[in-house]
Order: structure tokens, then C-alpha cells, then sequence
């Protein structure tokens, strides 16, 4: 078998981080990639992460595996400092590669759940001295703004297309509290009735821990009784202890596991 990267980059992967397999009549059986991102806000413990996807025949998924792995080892050794976890993503449903990657020392201790939270009560006002408002999306430069400051708490990022898909939605809140026109915490709501999601809820780090994401959500809640919706579902990792912390806080039900996220410190 052959294994070698590609000449250019690969769905936006760099080729170093990018192996393509092939038999010995140079047939490609698969590839795999690795992806370094660094995630401080949603795992504080272990902010650097490193993904890794494999397609590949089953016939050359040890070599493939084999490489990547050392590939993940070198990207974690560029920035020592930053303690760091390799990871993958799973199908709840296909246990046969979850029990792959399990042989290959990997830990079945995260995933990715769907949980279903009843609107909190509140009233559609701000803390004092703070401002209750839509968030501004007018302009590109608005929109690029507030998906920055969203995808800091996103393993994957939300794109511009995202979010314009989200705002044709039937329901759609981009809600805030502002304190002399800087967003101190932003909520986004979109979905249908019967499945409308809270996407996402952050808090500029100097509020935290003093229940502003609560009130905004009991702010929002207003808003979506006065439009028949009477539960809200979002997916969080377990892994996670500020999601999980909101969930607990927010009494939100289980309701079921999309994939399973096994993974291994580095």
C-alpha cells in the first residue's frame, strides 16, 4: 500500500495534515485528515483539540490511523503549553468504528445530546444600567462580528450562509444585553414550530457567573410564549462543564445522543 498528501489543500485542510491511501495498483481505498483548533471557553482544561476523520476501507485503516496519529502527536507538539485532546465524531448508531477507535486507545467519554428546556419565566427587560436589544445584523460587518463572538463557544464555526438560513426561519431571535454598546450576553433562537433551537448563548467572561445568561433566556421565553412555542431544544457536549452547568440550571430534560465524541489526551 501507498500512503502520500495531496498537492494542494483538501476541503479547505492543509495537505500536511491531509493522507490519501491507495493498494499497490495505486487504486485510493481512503483518506483521513487531522484539524487543530483551540477551544479555551468550552474546555478550559484541554483548550487545544485536535480532529481526526477517517474514509477509508477497512484494509487500510491501520496505516491510515498510524499516520494520523503521529501527524496529531506533531501538531500537539507545536504548541506544548496548551494541554490537548484528540478527538473524533461518531454516529450514536455505528458502534463498530466506535469499537475501532476504542482498540486504538481512545475513550467513549463525550458526546454530543440533544436537550429539551422549557422557557424560563422573565420579562423582556434588561439588568440596570444594561440595554435589552436585537442583536444588529445589517450589514456583513455586523453578522461577521457576532459570528465571531459565537463561534468562540463552537467546535465547529457557524458560517455567514448559516446564519442567513437561520434568519428565513419562521422563528428567529437574536437577542442582548448591552452595556454602553458593547454585547455583554447574546442569545440566538431559530427553528420552526414544534423545533426551534436555541443555538447558542454566551456571556462576555468579565459577567459570568452572575445569571445573565439566565435572564436573557427568561427575557427571550416573552417572546416565544407571545408565538405558541412552549419548549426550546439544544444540543450540548457533555464534556463541557459550562453547558452542562446551564442544562443543570435550566432543569433540561435528556432527550437523546446524536454522536458520540471518543477521544484521547495528549
Amino acid at each position: 500500500m501507498f500512503i502520500n498528501h495531496p498537492a494542494t489543500y483538501f476541503q479547505g485542510v492543509h495537505p500536511d495534515n491531509v493522507f490519501f491511501v491507495s493498494n499497490d495498483q495505486r487504486v485510493q481505498l481512503g483518506y483521513g485528515y487531522v484539524v487543530q483548533c483551540f477551544q479555551p471557553e468550552m474546555f478550559p482544561e484541554r483548550p487545544q483539540l485536535i480532529y481526526m476523520q477517517m474514509d477509508v476501507k477497512p484494509s487500510a485503516r491501520s496505516l491510515l490511523s498510524g499516520a494520523l496519529l503521529a501527524r496529531a502527536e506533531e501538531l500537539r507538539s507545536m504548541v506544548p503549553q496548551a494541554s490537548a485532546r484528540l478527538y473524533t465524531q461518531i454516529s450514536a448508531k455505528d458502534t463498530e468504528t466506535l469499537r475501532y477507535y476504542e482498540k486504538l486507545g481512545f475513550k467513549n467519554d463525550d458526546s454530543e445530546d440533544v436537550y429539551r428546556i422549557l422557557p424560563v419565566p422573565g420579562r423582556a427587560a434588561a439588568p440596570m444600567g444594561m440595554q435589552y436589544v436585537s442583536v444588529p445584523l445589517d450589514t456583513m460587518e455586523q453578522q461577521d462580528a457576532f459570528l465571531a463572538r459565537v463561534n468562540m463557544g463552537r467546535i465547529q464555526p457557524m458560517s455567514r450562509d448559516d446564519l442567513t438560513m437561520m434568519r428565513q426561519q419562521p422563528i428567529f431571535m437574536a437577542l442582548a444585553f448591552y452595556m454602553k454598546n458593547m454585547p455583554v450576553c447574546e442569545c440566538l433562537i431559530a427553528g420552526v414550530p414544534g423545533n426551534v433551537l436555541l443555538v447558542d448563548v454566551h456571556t462576555a467572561p468579565q459577567y459570568r457567573r452572575q445569571g445573565m445568561a439566565y435572564q436573557l433566556l427568561g427575557a427571550a421565553a416573552t417572546h416565544l410564549r407571545a408565538q405558541g412555542v412552549d419548549a426550546l431544544y439544544t444540543r450540548v457536549f457533555k464534556r463541557s462543564a459550562s453547558q452542562m452547568g446551564l442544562m443543570r440550571k435550566l432543569n433540561g430534560e435528556f432527550v437523546r445522543t446524536i454522536n458520540v465524541l471518543p477521544g484521547i489526551d495528549l
